[in-house]
């Protein structure tokens, strides 16, 4: 079972909080062992006194969901792979009555550890049809009755949240397969030779690179546990992700790849910090959320660009120091703006908001004939106009949720020409080695990257 790469993204892997076990009176206890003997086939002195069942850890899953935001769940897959003795519980009405939409709800048993593997498989098939989320629910239960190679120390529960599109991490690639040993050298990272983040179970030989292996006495949810740690450090934010597992007992091998993280754009932010802060900050923050990608690069100076990328030039602006970086390799023109293109145009609307407002407050504290230089006729046009090419610029950025190249364009032609004005408007001092003068160049220089043309590195 072999599901190559998809626009399913995983969003988030929740390791859920499980409140206390529950306090059961003595004549509940024994109802429970023995129903779980007459089910199970086997002596109730052999079971054990019970603890959380799934509805409980169910009930954790789905506030943990309303606590994240993720209501608009549209499937629900359920992996379940210990027995549980509140089986008279419909677990499928109970999630269903805890969330706002009707999901359809789907069980997968019997598949011991490659069991999430599979749900997650059933869940991106199912979101190829289905707006909305997607949850794959992954509960342990320390089970009451002997349960071969389940040496469960304690109650977890992990959800995974899918979705199509949007921040998070593409699927690249799953696979489940049977096969009665393991397999050595045969997983994603060692395939890949990219800097893969490998997570392994206890019985995968493990790799040379670097590996993640769960805690002691953790059984279902162990890699997907540290999966939902690696997700939330940004030290790995950059690397692809590969969740390697195997049941030896039923014999399973089970393959996840993930892409690296994907981040929405936080467009307006950038904006808003340019236009408080300027370039550099503007664009550190950007950093911090995306891949800078293009021809050629400008970043902080303290920021370098990565692989593939070297220094040309620095640039003074009115704050920190930028660096421009030249790709080495050869990129082409004709692709749908990439994330970092679009928040760089942000970038520079922020600039030109605040190199406007630079410009007027310096108009205003000077006199042309005893008029304030601000308050003349032609240069209330000239400020209109800039007004009125950042507007024209917002509207074409904001058209739609992913503006074409050809508007991304005209929105930089439209901001080219607002920084000039305002460089007009300047006079003199526009071309002077000044704190505003190099505010203005450093939002003229981020719409011309693609065809600056700077000599050998420095």
């Amino acid at each position: 079972m072999l599901m190559k790469e998809t626009d399913v993204v995983l969003e988030a892997v929740l390791d859920v909080d499980l409140p206390p076990v529950a306090e059961r009176s003595l004549e509940d206890v024994e109802k429970i062992r023995r129903s779980a003997a007459w089910l199970y086939g086997v002596d109730v002195a052999d079971v054990e006194p019970p603890g959380r069942d799934h509805p409980e850890l169910l009930t954790a899953a789905l506030r943990a969901l309303a606590d994240r935001g993720y209501a608009d769940v549209s499937v629900c897959v359920m992996a379940l792979s210990t027995p549980d003795v509140q089986y008279e519980k419909s677990l499928a009405a109970l999630f269903s009555a805890g969330t706002a939409a009707e999901p359809s709800v789907v069980g997968v048993t019997e598949q011991g550890l490659a069991g999430p593997f599979t749900a997650l498989r059933l869940a991106a098939l199912e979101l190829a049809t289905t707006d909305g989320r997607a949850v794959v629910l992954v509960p342990d239960l320390r089970p009451v009755v002997p349960t071969p190679g389940r040496q469960l120390t304690e109650d977890r529960m992990v959800v995974l949240v899918l979705r199509r599109g949007g921040a998070g991490r593409v699927v690249r690639g799953l696979e489940v397969r049977r096969t009665p040993d393991p397999l050595p050298g045969s997983h994603p990272s060692t395939r890949a030779g990219d800097g893969t983040v490998t997570v392994v179970g206890h019985h995968v030989e493990r790799p040379d690179d670097a590996v993640l292996v769960p805690r002691d006495g953790a059984f279902t949810t162990g890699v997907w546990e540290v999966l939902a740690r690696l997700l939330a450090d940004e030290d790995h934010a950059r690397a692809p992700i590969a969740v390697v597992e195997e049941d030896h007992l039923l014999g399973y091998r089970c393959e996840l790849l993930l892409g690296p993280a994907h981040r929405v754009p936080d467009v307006d932010g950038y904006r808003r910090v340019a236009a408080a802060h300027g370039a550099a900050d503007a664009l550190a923050r950007a950093a911090r959320d995306l891949v800078p990608a293009g021809p050629v690069v400008v970043l902080p100076a303290d920021h370098e660009a990565g692989a593939g990328y070297r220094r040309l030039a620095t640039l003074p602006t009115d704050g920190a120091d930028l660096t421009v970086w030249r790709s080495t390799t050869e990129q082409g023109d004709a692709a749908p703006p990439s994330d970092w293109d679009l928040a760089v145009t942000w970038i520079r609307l922020g600039l030109t908001e605040r190199l406007l407002a630079a410009v007027v407050a310096h108009l205003q504290g000077r006199r042309v004939g005893g008029v304030v230089t601000a308050s003349l006729g032609p240069v209330k046009v000239q400020v209109a106009d800039v007004v009125l090419r950042q507007l024209e610029a917002e509207a074409l950025l904001t058209a739609a949720d992913a503006p074409a190249r050809a508007s991304v364009r005209e929105a930089g032609l439209l901001l080219d020409d607002a920084v000039r004005d305002c460089i007009r408007l300047l006079g003199a001092a526009g071309f002077a080695d000044t704190p505003l003068a190099r505010s203005a160049y450093a939002a003229d220089i981020l719409g011309n990257v693609g065809d600056v043309s700077i000599g050998e590195p420095v």
